[in-house]
Formats: structure tokens, C-alpha cells, sequence
């Protein structure tokens, strides 16, 4: 009886049909892929994080290697641009609290599925008052906070476009 209830349970976490999101992406990316972040002259020290985001995502959830532009199966072309929108100002006219808008156009270029343009729009919202960095930091951290949502959802997307 014992074996019996050990087998069904082997035989029902065996057929979960659970894949991980690598198998899905290399339908899409392969494994060699090559990235290429373009430098927004407004921030431009965001684009090193980005592309150091990116070359994780790229190791940890899509099981792939960096590759040179000429062997990688695909290129991950990435540009961004951000604006900043004041919310609430102090009674000496600085600002307190705003709101970053980050755009990333995601341009993939890929040998496999052929090429396709994902764009993604995030905003985060932070708080000046409750902190002792300076704006520029604080935008700096901001935007980091956006890519990091937008770089998730291009996951998601890369995922999903494998199951078809």
C-alpha cells in the first residue's frame, strides 16, 4: 500500500508539466546571446546598471552565455529614456516627493524567432523628505527601481512569447 501511494505521488509531480522559464526562452533566444545597451545622456550611469541587470537575467533565468555579436544567436538591443515629474514641494519650493517615468524599448533581434520591438513603461514613485541622499541619488535609485520592474516584465514577455 505504501509503494503504491508513493508511486502516485512520483507519477503526479512527474506529470505537473512544470517547465522552467530557460526552456521557454531558448525557443525564443537560444543560448548565446549578445546585449547592447544604448546610453541615455541624461542618465547615463543608469545604462551600466542595466546592462549589468540584464547579463544577470541572462545567466540566472534564461540559462544562457554572453556571447560576441557575430556567434550569438541573438542581440538584445536596449534604450531608455526617463522624465521626472514633481509631485508635492515643501514650503520653501523644493520638491518632496516625484515621479519617474521610465520607457525602455527592448529591440530583439533574434535567429531564431526573427526580430520583434517590445516596449515597456514604468513609474515609480519616491519620497525626498524621508531620506538624507541628495535628488541626484535619489533619481539615480529611481530609475534603477523602474528598470528593475521593466527588465522583470521583458522576462515575463520572453517567457510567454516561448509557449507559442
Amino acid at each position: 500500500m505504501r509503494s503504491v501511494i508513493i508511486l502516485l505521488l512520483i507519477v503526479l509531480v512527474a506529470s505537473c508539466g512544470y517547465k522552467p522559464t530557460a526552456h521557454y526562452t531558448h525557443k525564443v533566444l537560444g543560448k548565446d546571446i549578445y546585449i547592447d545597451v544604448m546610453v541615455d545622456r541624461m542618465e547615463p550611469e543608469s545604462s551600466v546598471y542595466i546592462k549589468d541587470k540584464l547579463a544577470t537575467i541572462i545567466y540566472q533565468r534564461f540559462h544562457g552565455r554572453l556571447s560576441p555579436k557575430a556567434t550569438a544567436q541573438s542581440t538584445i538591443e536596449v534604450s531608455y529614456g526617463s522624465t521626472i515629474t514633481p509631485l508635492s514641494y515643501d514650503a520653501n519650493g523644493f520638491v518632496t516627493k516625484y515621479r519617474i517615468n521610465l520607457a525602455m524599448t527592448f529591440n530583439v533581434k533574434s535567429k531564431i524567432r526573427g526580430n520583434f520591438v517590445k516596449r515597456i513603461d514604468t513609474s515609480y514613485e519616491s519620497d525626498i523628505e524621508q531620506s538624507g541622499k541628495n535628488q541626484s541619488a535619489l533619481r539615480i535609485e529611481a530609475i534603477k527601481e523602474g528598470a528593475t520592474i521593466a527588465l522583470d516584465e521583458f522576462v515575463a514577455y520572453i517567457a510567454t512569447l516561448g509557449t507559442l
